[in-house]
């Protein structure tokens, strides 16, 4: 069984949903294509950010951010910054949503090519990353 490893960067409203999708979904992926999908990393602006290289307890994360409005000592809370988790994280494809500079690409941008300088992948639920700086992340 393979295990994919995720880093979600943004946990508002897109986040969280695809971890319901996740855990909704997780043993038809399981099934389907041989494949565990693990959170390692949750980074947000408001809500704090949790990194474990094990793997974290989503239904736990989405209960403290539905009932406290952000992650609890339950989880592996740490000061690493949301670039840094990109720099440092274990993971395999890094999940780009966090809120946008429409007029620069950014924070999203700088993410995005943080992922591909360490070879790995990245999906993006913004735009802006790709109108901004399309040819550089295409190369």
């Amino acid at each position: 069984m393979e295990n994919l490893k995720l880093a979600l960067l943004g946990f508002g409203n897109a986040g969280q949903a695809f971890c319901r999708l996740l855990l909704e979904k997780q043993d038809k992926i399981r099934d389907t294509y041989k494949t565990e999908v693990t959170v390692t990393a949750i980074a947000t602006a408001s809500k704090g950010n949790i990194y474990d290289p094990e793997g974290i307890d989503l239904e736990a994360a989405l209960e403290d951010v539905s009932t406290e409005g952000r992650f609890s000592e339950r989880h592996r809370l740490t000061q690493l910054s949301t670039m840094e988790l990109a720099r440092q994280a274990d993971y395999d494809v890094l999940v780009e949503m966090t809120p946008l500079n429409i007029f620069t690409g950014q924070p999203a941008a700088d993410h995005i090519k943080t992922a591909f300088s360490r070879k790995k992948h990245a999906i993006t639920a913004n735009k802006g990353p790709v109108a901004w700086f399309f040819r550089e992340l295409a190369e």
